[in-house]
């Protein structure tokens, strides 16, 4: 029998979110960021900076599946001015295998209760424009586009869609 279980991210998770991450942001991203800075990316959240970023941020939880991290997400106080929104998720990953079990919704609805707990409650996220299937997720979750933003990265201009919930 299969269980899972949501829980705060602690420091002994850093080498699975770590993984996690590598898998869902190659599989998310291959073909869209330029290779070079999707590797540099992937290499830069080793498991020793999730470490750091789990100690320094109580704001990231995972999810389990039979003592595996399926995913995880990570929110907090908007890091965005032109916005008006209380709050930011900074990121969402699900294992490739494990995308399409409902892990995301899950884990986003602990994200709206923990945010409306500490009473932040307009939110945003930001998802580079060629990646459908996470514009989908988030309009399906509630969110509608609510701005734009670009940035250039080895010569290739990544447009961003924010996606804003009231």
């Amino acid at each position: 029998m299969k269980t899972n279980t949501i829980r705060m991210a602690i420091r002994h998770d850093a080498a699975s979110i770590s993984r996690t991450f590598k898998l869902s942001f190659r599989h998310a991203y291959t073909g869209i960021i330029p290779y070079e800075t999707l590797n540099q990316i992937i290499e830069q959240r080793s498991p020793f900076w999730w470490q750091n970023y789990i100690e320094n941020h109580s704001n990231i939880w995972a999810i389990e599946d039979n003592s595996i991290v399926a995913g995880y997400i990570s929110f907090g106080p908007n890091r965005h001015e032109t916005f008006a929104n209380d709050a930011e998720i900074y990121g969402i990953y699900i294992r490739p295998e494990y995308q399409g079990n409902g892990f995301g919704k899950k884990l986003f609805e602990t994200s709206v209760r923990e945010l409306n707990r500490v009473k932040l409650r307009g939110k945003l996220t930001w998802v580079i424009e060629e990646n459908q299937q996470a514009i989908d997720f988030f309009i399906a979750m509630g969110g509608y586009i609510c701005g734009d933003s670009s940035s250039l990265h080895e010569g290739t201009s990544l447009k961003k869609i924010a996606i804003c919930w009231k």
